[in-house]
């Protein structure tokens, strides 16, 4: 049978788990026995001792391993992504399953890869939504991801902080990334303020000229006041507040052109407006990956 058809078969039940995958037995190459859940899977043992150094010194002398606390579909899934023959991809439907047997056995490339497919699915899918954000840092400091930790943290300084008490309810994270979800939060809000203190100064003459006129609405003035200054800034600190601004003044609006500017200027490599930078609404750095 062609490989790549039988894995694109494999739904996930164990009894199809078991009737498409082989492990060595087939062709009489199996060496051990894993037990789980009632269940055995022929495995060749030197594939799982060459994959993984935690299994390498617990299989030295066995032929049969018991697996009691584990499940048949995920054995077999964490099989599938070792196998030489089958390395089969992690993708966000396996990665859970996957992740905490890398994890466990040390298999350093497949919890790296892991750690990429959900940071990747964070960006993507998560980046405003507490619960989802809580549970991912909880997963990345089970398990040693600390890209997706920091990233995690960082998305969620920029939500409310009602939110995060809910989130924070539903998944323990340590003590050490809450302070600094509420740590970075407290940070950014200070910015906000500095920003429209910034505007307030900068934008008061020339509204106090105008407001003379009957004809001029306050409000309008400062919107289109505040629209042409953050289109048009020059130095790489004007572009972070404009940013910022931009993102909540006009959320709604195009910023691919602000975007743009922020990456020409190289405003990551100024040492003095790095913590600045980190400090931008996490959506904005990604936009600018």
């Amino acid at each position: 049978m062609d490989t790549g058809k039988e894995l694109s078969m494999v739904k996930g039940t164990g009894k199809e788990l078991e009737l498409q995958c082989d492990f060595g037995d087939e062709k009489g190459l199996a060496d051990l026995t894993l037990n789980v859940e009632g269940k055995t899977i022929p495995v060749m043992k030197g594939i799982l001792c060459i994959a993984s150094p935690v299994l390498y010194t617990l299989l030295e002398s066995k032929t049969e391993l018991d697996m009691p606390e584990k499940k048949y579909d995920d054995v077999v899934e964490f099989l599938l992504c070792i196998y030489p023959d089958k390395l089969k991809k992690i993708t966000d439907n396996n990665v859970y399953q996957v992740l905490p047997f890398a994890s466990e056995y040390q298999v350093q490339k497949l919890r790296k890869r892991s750690g990429k497919v959900l940071l990747q699915k964070v960006r993507q899918q998560h980046i405003k939504d507490a619960l989802e954000l809580y549970r991912h840092i909880h997963l990345a400091e089970l398990y040693g991801l600390d890209e997706l930790k920091q990233t995690c943290i960082s998305a969620a300084s920029d939500l409310k902080i009602d939110e995060l008490l809910g989130a924070r309810k539903m998944h323990a994270i340590s003590v050490e990334s809450d302070l600094k979800v509420k740590e970075l939060l407290i940070k950014k809000h200070e910015l906000d303020r500095a920003d429209d203190l910034q505007l307030d100064m900068i934008s008061q003459q020339p509204a106090k000229q105008n407001q003379q006129s009957t004809t001029v609405n306050p409000d309008k003035y400062f919107h289109d006041f505040l629209w042409n200054k953050m289109s048009y800034p020059s130095t790489p600190a004007e572009c972070l507040r404009s940013v910022r601004l931009w993102k909540r003044y006009f959320p709604h609006n195009d910023r691919s052109a602000l975007i743009t500017k922020l990456r020409q200027m190289n405003v990551n490599d100024s040492p003095e407006l790095q913590e600045e930078f980190q400090l931008l609404p996490e959506e904005i750095k990604q936009a600018l990956l």
